[in-house]
């Protein structure tokens, strides 16, 4: 129980690294993009995960094939350069070149979808 309670507590720092990241990237687009944001709140897709990272955000950097693998590698390369910042921006990214699939949805589930398809090809 108490290695349990450790391991719990030393995965807190990230959770709430995770949580500022995210609060970041809604912020940025309430401030960037008004009608996307407003829509996704009018939605609740940001209350749907406002625990955890949500797995659009995590998997595209991942496993989600909404990014091509060139370009996955390059957004890698620059995390290791430039640190952090550069997925707070792909999110934002992500989310603009999918604004009229995401405009087009009418449930939060729609929009996880959306974002975990290939990226349009003429964004």
């Amino acid at each position: 129980v108490g290695s349990r309670h450790t391991l719990s507590a030393s995965r807190r720092p990230q959770r709430e690294r995770v949580r500022a990241d995210q609060n970041v990237v809604t912020q940025l687009m309430a401030q960037y993009m008004p009608a996307m944001y407003n829509h996704l709140e009018s939605l609740q897709f940001f209350e749907e995960h406002a625990d955890s990272a949500p797995p659009w955000l995590m998997g595209a950097f991942t496993t989600i094939p909404s990014i091509p693998l060139e370009v996955l590698l390059r957004i890698w390369d620059a995390f290791i350069i430039l640190g952090q910042e550069i997925l707070l921006r792909t999110a934002l990214w992500l989310m603009h070149i999918n604004r009229d699939r995401i405009m087009a949805c009418q449930d939060a589930m729609d929009v996880a979808v959306v974002l975990r398809r290939p990226i349009p090809a003429d964004p």
